[in-house]
């Protein structure tokens, strides 16, 4: 959250991936959690962690990642992550 400079004075988060290997197949599990209470950081990576792991499975499953997940896209939902770390809105 480097690119804005209100989310760059928050105390970082912790962000946790465990891999648990289950027969033939591997769980991820991922949790972001230990946020400053109003974080306006939880509020800008909420609609990320998703995305980006529906698009990871995507790519697992059928070696192509979402195309959400492109440049442009990346570049919009930054900019969703800004105006909602300004105003609280998309």
């Amino acid at each position: 959250m480097e690119f804005l400079e209100e989310l760059r004075r928050e105390r970082p988060s912790r962000l946790k991936f465990t891999l648990e290997p289950m027969g033939a197949e591997v769980k991820l599990t991922v949790i972001h959690d230990d946020f400053d209470p109003s974080s306006k950081v939880l509020v800008a990576v909420s609609g990320g962690w998703p995305m980006i792991l529906a698009s990871l499975k995507s790519l697992m499953e059928t070696g192509s990642a979402l195309a959400l997940t492109s440049a442009e896209a990346a570049k919009s939902a930054e900019e969703k992550a800004i105006a909602l770390a300004r105003n609280g809105v998309a």
